[in-house]
């Protein structure tokens, strides 16, 4: 009976109550939570160092110190390629364009066909001219006969008859030379007009790409059509008023490329135009250092690069332009700045 008690109360020992349950419950669940806390913050740890290491890859690669070209922002200009020569089309303000042979982006020769003016209403005003000449003509020899008349009738008139003779001669010879002075003026008329007809369809001068063709009629300001001339090309960029006495003519310069990396070209300063002056307030057209305008809008100016050699540029690209300063002292100081030659500046846009 005594072991029957004891194996009772042994039993009830092992029992778990249910605070104890509660408990264990409870450590379980914190243990479950601290082991997944460590699973993520792990995890995040992982997909940073990753993530560092390929943006660190990625920056090493564009950094590559053998790409890298040591320019002076205050002598740094954007530049745009463009060629050596611009065709710009004129059209007759009085004339209708009846046909236009070509569309914007096409490639052109010398003596290919780009417009043809309508003919209709200049075929009128030739018809007409041509009438109105034959009038004035048959008015000369009109007067021309009445003088010839009056001469002879003066010869046998009586002395008292002699002035008023002469009177009316005169007369008509001052009219004869207005008539005669129309003839000429008609005459230059139709020559101009069968010009105009001769000369209908308007041909291209040059081998280059047709730009822009200005279809406002309206719009009288600017050409009809602009033809860029194929072959060789030159460099356009803006100077503001700040840094323009700092370059001249004939100045060595070099041009890089925004695109490749090492590429780059020799060149001068062909000209230097301060006679065609913008004073919009277009400061990113110019890669100089703008501190010294105070930020304001300055004067710009066109200046133009002769190429030694444009081979493996592209008309339209965007370029760098260092002007060389080794030659005399530059007027303008300031920090020196490291750009990578492969890649682009957007702070830089380069004359339109």
């Amino acid at each position: 009976m005594s072991d029957t008690n004891n194996n009772l109360e042994t039993n009830a020992a092992e029992v778990p109550s249910p605070s104890d349950e509660k408990k264990s419950r409870k450590k379980k669940i914190i243990i479950i939570s601290v082991i997944a806390a460590v699973i993520v913050i792990a995890a995040v740890i992982v997909l940073v160092v990753v993530l560092s290491n390929n943006g660190s890859d990625a920056d090493a690669e564009q950094v590559d110190p053998e790409d890298l070209i040591s320019i002076d922002v205050n002598n740094y200009y954007g530049g745009i390629v463009e060629p050596q020569q611009t065709l710009n089309v004129n059209k007759d303000p009085e004339r209708s364009v009846k046909t236009v042979y070509v569309n914007v982006g096409d490639e052109v020769k010398k003596g290919d066909k780009l417009f043809e003016y309508d003919n209709g209403e200049t075929q009128n005003k030739l018809s007409k001219a041509k009438i109105e000449l034959n009038s004035i003509q048959n008015d000369i020899d009109e007067t021309n006969n009445r003088i010839a008349q009056l001469t002879r009738e003066r010869s046998t008139a009586d002395d008292s008859q002699q002035l008023d003779y002469t009177v009316q001669i005169q007369e008509q010879q001052n009219q004869l030379e207005q008539s005669q002075l129309n003839l000429k003026i008609k005459q230059v008329e139709i020559n101009d007009l069968q010009k105009s007809l001769d000369n209908s369809v308007v041909k291209s001068s040059i081998d280059g790409m047709v730009k822009q063709i200005n279809n406002n009629s309206a719009d009288s300001s600017s050409a009809f059509m602009t033809i860029l001339m194929n072959g060789s090309f030159r460099v356009k960029c803006s100077v503001d008023e700040m840094n323009i006495h700092s370059i001249s003519e004939g100045m060595d310069v070099t041009v890089y490329s925004r695109t490749e990396a090492g590429k780059s070209w020799k060149g001068t300063i062909s000209k230097i135009d301060t006679n065609s002056a913008d004073t919009g307030d277009n400061s990113n057209q110019q890669m100089g250092n703008d501190s010294q305008s105070g930020g304001e809008s300055s004067t710009k100016y066109s200046v133009y690069i002769t190429l030694d050699s444009s081979d493996g540029m592209l008309l339209g690209e965007h370029v760098y332009v260092e002007p060389d300063m080794s030659e005399g002292e530059s007027e303008i100081t300031g920090e020196s700045e490291t750009v990578p030659s492969g890649s682009v500046n957007e702070s830089a846009e380069s004359v339109n």
